[in-house]
């Protein structure tokens, strides 16, 4: 049979949340399972309860966002397809085995900051002061459409030079 999983990666630090057999009744219940899932990573990483609390409470409301970032959609995909071939426990939503081995991969972009794993990242960006900052969205992309194409039939590619 097979089983919904929901991989969530934090962006700047790399560390998973990985909830699985998610049916339509247990989807209700991510706006609960998130945050639990969150402090489960927390805890994974050694940061404290009340850090905990504090991340939380700043942050608010969880958000989900799609990814256009290729080394974040690289990492979900690499443990997408790693969590395929396990047999997973699935008497247990979030999934505290795989995370814990997952948050001790090593990420390039993290090392290449000095971090060893997600984990590492997760404290030092912990230990510095929470703060909220503003979201900026980019205005989209407008692509006007100046040249004729009708005039392209038109052209004499012979009277065209090789350095043109």
């Amino acid at each position: 049979m097979e089983k919904k999983v929901i991989i969530l990666l934090n962006d700047q630090t790399y560390n998973p949340i990985i909830l699985q057999d998610i049916n339509a009744q247990k989807k209700k219940q991510l706006p609960k399972l998130i945050p639990e899932a969150i402090r489960m990573t927390f805890d994974i990483a050694g940061i404290t309860n009340e850090k905990n609390d504090e991340y939380l409470n700043l942050a608010g409301g969880i958000q989900v966002a799609v990814t256009s970032n290729r080394s974040v959609m690289g990492s979900i995909n690499l443990v997408a397809e790693e969590l395929i071939s396990l047999r997973l426990n699935i008497n247990q939503t979030i999934n505290r085995e795989k995370m814990v081995f997952y948050s001790n991969y090593i990420h390039t972009r993290l090392f290449k900051k000095g971090y060893r794993n997600s984990a590492e990242a997760l404290r030092d960006a912990l230990n510095k002061p929470l703060k909220l900052e503003e979201v900026i969205e980019g205005e989209p992309y407008s692509i006007e459409k100046s040249w004729n194409y009708s005039e392209l039939s038109q052209l004499d590619a012979s009277t065209l030079s090789e350095q043109q």
